[in-house]
């Protein structure tokens, strides 16, 4: 290889550690209280610590939406349309 592309490798190099260490530093510092109001959440009827919303208003109101199949806080009777997504946005 030539000294000139090592060179460059070498400056490509840094500039991944920059970008990587960026992103570090935003996701170590990255404040999720914004997304997730964990005040309005409520125990499931049988007492477990899973999430439980009795209706996607509920869900919406703490800053829930598209709850996974699988997710905390997902249930059937939240998908309407039965694709694995409850509580989906409001399409005008």
């Amino acid at each position: 290889m030539s000294d000139k592309f090592k060179e460059f490798l070498g400056f490509l190099g840094c500039i991944a550690v920059l970008v990587g260490g960026i992103y570090g530093v935003n996701w170590l510092f990255k404040d999720d209280s914004s997304t997730t109001n964990t005040s309005t959440q409520t125990q499931t009827p049988s007492g477990s610590d899973s999430l439980y919303f009795s209706n996607c208003t509920e869900a919406r109101d703490a800053g829930y939406e598209n709850i996974a199949q699988g997710d905390p806080g997902y249930r059937p009777e939240l998908d309407r349309d039965g694709d694995g997504l409850a509580c989906e946005p409001y399409t005008p």
